[in-house]
């Protein structure tokens, strides 16, 4: 899911908020994983059968009321029971879809058009004359470590902010978009 709907905004802002606040107070391994969980198990296109829109926003809600642990299911007694009855319904989900494999080349084309969709035709056409990403080298590392020195909140809320429409996820799923509507 690319946007965070209106309608579930509130709800995704408290799971978004308890989630992080778990891993700033636990921080542990449990809480970061519970945090890259959160947007793949939460925010999942729902089922092809699903076709309105208040329908769709009813299973996003459904999802992050299970994750916050005010709407167990299958006699799970804590939400963390019912995290893991989440993610466990989503690789079940995923497992039953069909593989399809893509070219590199297909892929491209299809990352082209929904830019264009998008709105975002600078974009487009930048990525069809793009090369490949950059080696992993430690100057590379340092480089990024080095942009990564400032936490000033605002700064924070100014880069997110920058971000352009419809900007990928990255490996956990989280969008910029994602985090804005957090907070």
């Amino acid at each position: 899911m690319k946007y965070v709907p209106k309608g579930i905004r509130s709800e995704w802002s408290r799971a978004w908020t308890e989630t992080v606040q778990d891993c700033l107070h636990l921080n542990d391994v449990t809480s970061y994983s519970y945090l890259f969980l959160l947007t793949k198990t939460c925010l999942r296109i729902p089922p092809s059968n699903i076709r309105s829109r208040k329908e769709k926003e009813s299973f996003s809600l459904n999802l992050l009321k299970r994750w916050r642990g005010s709407l167990l299911t299958k006699n799970n007694k804590s939400k963390f029971e019912e995290r893991v009855a989440l993610w466990e319904e989503l690789v079940q989900f995923s497992s039953s879809l069909p593989k399809e494999k893509f070219t590199t080349e297909e892929l491209n084309k299809k990352r082209v058009v929904q830019m264009v969709a998008d709105g975002r035709l600078s974009a487009a056409c930048a990525s069809l004359l793009c090369d490949a990403l950059t080696e992993p080298t430690a100057e590379n590392l340092s480089k990024l470590q080095d942009k990564s020195q400032d936490n000033d909140s605002e700064l924070v809320l100014k880069k997110l902010r920058s971000f352009p429409k419809g900007s990928a996820a990255g490996p956990t799923g989280t969008r910029a978009s994602h985090i804005l509507h957090a907070i």
